[in-house]
C-alpha cells in the first residue's frame, strides 16, 4: 500500500475548501463554542458566525490557514469560549474544530481575535 503524496493531500485540501465555502462570498464561517457547544448568537449577543478566507499553503505536508482575522466581541456576558470552529458554509456541519490553549472569559465588552495566519491545519 502507497503513502498518500503531499500534492495529493495539497489537492485534496483544496478541493475541501472550495466544496464548503460559500458561493457567493467564496469564504468560510467560524464560531465559537464553549465545550462542544455552539454559543447560541440569538442569546448571546455578537457570537454571530464570521466570515473569512482560508488558504492551502505548501507542500510537505501543506496546510490550511486563515487569511483574514477572526473576531468576536460580547454585546452580553457569554459562557467562556474554549474552541473555535469552522462551518459548512451551506450547513451547520463543523468540518474542523479547534480548542484553545486556554479558556477565553467572554464577559460584555470582551473582543477575542484569531489573528492573520494562526490558525493551521495539517493533513499528515
Amino acid at each position: 500500500m502507497s503513502a498518500i503524496t503531499d500534492f495529493s493531500k495539497h489537492l485534496m485540501l483544496t478541493a475541501l475548501l472550495t466544496a464548503t465555502r460559500n458561493l457567493s462570498t467564496l469564504k468560510h464561517r467560524a464560531v465559537p463554542l464553549h465545550n462542544g457547544v455552539l454559543i447560541d448568537p440569538a442569546i448571546y449577543l455578537g457570537a454571530d458566525a464570521q466570515v473569512f478566507d482560508l488558504h492551502v499553503y505548501g507542500h510537505n505536508p501543506p496546510a490550511v490557514t486563515n487569511t483574514e482575522v477572526i473576531q468576536w466581541t460580547a454585546i452580553n456576558n457569554w459562557p467562556t469560549i474554549t474552541e473555535i470552529a469552522i462551518l459548512n458554509a451551506g450547513s451547520q456541519d463543523v468540518l474542523v474544530r479547534a480548542t484553545l490553549p486556554s479558556p477565553y472569559l467572554m464577559t460584555a465588552g470582551s473582543i477575542f481575535t484569531v489573528p492573520i495566519n494562526s490558525w493551521e491545519i495539517a493533513l499528515v
